[in-house]
């Protein structure tokens, strides 16, 4: 055998190393394709106003020891200068914010410190949205414990509460001089295989609190009230199946129908994974953010997306949506519970993979770079108007 032939031979571990770790954990040349300094921002743009979304968020669980060593400001120094440049920023709550809730008994049951509460507010968040399948982890005490922890640092509460009227109401933003409604729900149950799985449990009900219920004629009647406070009308639905990257046909009908009764955009989260994107009479849809800043270590939560809606601030009207892929599996010793914004090759393949998923349904969309991210704009500003009066 050559000395060649040897090297060769003894470097082969090494290589197959290499690509068993970079493609069950991204590493270690991911990395290569991360803003590890925080420095991405979405290019400005005159006379609009930008809404920011980004999906399942919890402080908790597996990332305990991190947040008690670093601080819980620590998972948003990836992307806080992003998250603070929209006029308004929101994302989903994954649990309850509670000091003296006690959790229910199973098998993923979170609570969130009370520290949590400050450290959303300090990262730019002006609302969370607390509809979703573990706002009632910690029962009645811990839905009503976040709500008052998180509205005493100026982070509104919207898509649950103790009383009916309370999960339902919209809660109504001025973001640059244009009023926004911002609705929450659960869908009314997720698709499991071939059965499904009701989400009924989590929901307000008699006699405990809980998210509002998201069938489409309970959603038509808040959407008729929403419009008449605010110009424009965003509806956050938590929705699918673990790893789920394309809407089963019940939510793609409901989604629809809540564009077709006067939403302005839906966003869709639940699925820890990033989905496809859909464009319904001219709206956007998006199916599926996927994690946040979010507290596991589950290796299939990769790739998410932060949505930017783009308003025209003249008109009062969406104007354009923009998705950005970031990279969310907390495995990776580059991430490590704190979500950063992908670049470069990486992030081009996910946006092509979200193009893939999507297909037909929307046309229009386009990759844009500097930085990376998908770009759809309103073909004509008259085809889009005011929701609201």
């Amino acid at each position: 055998m050559t000395r060649r032939s040897r090297w060769l031979l003894g470097a082969l571990p090494l290589v197959l190393l290499l690509v068993v770790t970079e493609w069950l954990f991204y590493f270690p040349l991911t990395p290569l394709s991360l803003d590890r300094m925080g420095q991405t921002r979405l290019p400005a743009a005159p006379h609009r106003v930008r809404l920011l979304f980004v999906g399942d968020t919890l402080l908790a669980d597996r990332a305990r020891r991190t947040l008690a060593h670093r601080g819980f400001d620590y998972p948003f120094d990836g992307t806080r200068g992003l998250l603070a440049s929209a006029d308004l920023t929101v994302g989903n709550l994954e649990g309850p914010i509670s000091y003296s809730g006690r959790r229910v008994a199973k098998r993923w049951s979170y609570r969130m410190h009370a520290g949590a509460a400050l450290a959303l507010r300090r990262a730019g968040f002006d609302a969370v949205d607390l509809a979703n399948n573990h706002i009632r982890d910690c029962g009645d005490v811990g839905l009503r414990e976040s709500m008052v922890l998180l509205e005493a640092v100026g982070v509104a509460t919207f898509g649950a509460g103790m009383t009916e009227a309370r999960a339902h109401r919209a809660v109504v933003h001025d973001a640059g001089g244009v009023s926004v409604a911002l609705l929450g729900y659960v869908a009314p149950h997720i698709g499991v295989g071939q059965g499904s799985y009701s989400m009924q449990h989590v929901a307000w009900g008699p006699g405990q609190g809980g998210a509002a219920w998201g069938t489409i004629d309970r959603i038509r009647r808040d959407l008729d009230l929403a419009r008449t406070r605010a110009r424009v009308t965003v509806v956050s639905i938590h929705m699918g199946d673990r790893y789920q990257q394309r809407p089963t046909p019940f939510e793609r009908e409901l989604c629809r129908q809540v564009i077709e009764a006067g939403a302005d955009a839906v966003i869709g989260h639940g699925t820890h994974v990033m989905g496809s994107v859909e464009i319904h009479d001219g709206r956007p849809i998006v199916y599926g953010l996927g994690n946040f800043a979010f507290g596991s270590m589950n290796v299939f939560a990769r790739f998410s997306l932060i949505a930017a809606l783009e308003l025209d601030r003249r008109r009062g009207t969406v104007a354009g949506l923009q998705l950005l892929p970031i990279f969310t599996m907390n495995a990776n010793p580059w991430v490590d519970f704190q979500p950063k914004v992908l670049v470069g090759h990486q992030a081009r393949v996910v946006l092509h993979r979200v193009l893939s998923l999507s297909g037909a349904h929307v046309r229009g969309l386009r990759l844009a770079s500097g930085p990376d991210r998908l770009v759809w704009s309103v073909p004509s500003a008259g085809k889009n108007q005011p929701s609201g009066s």
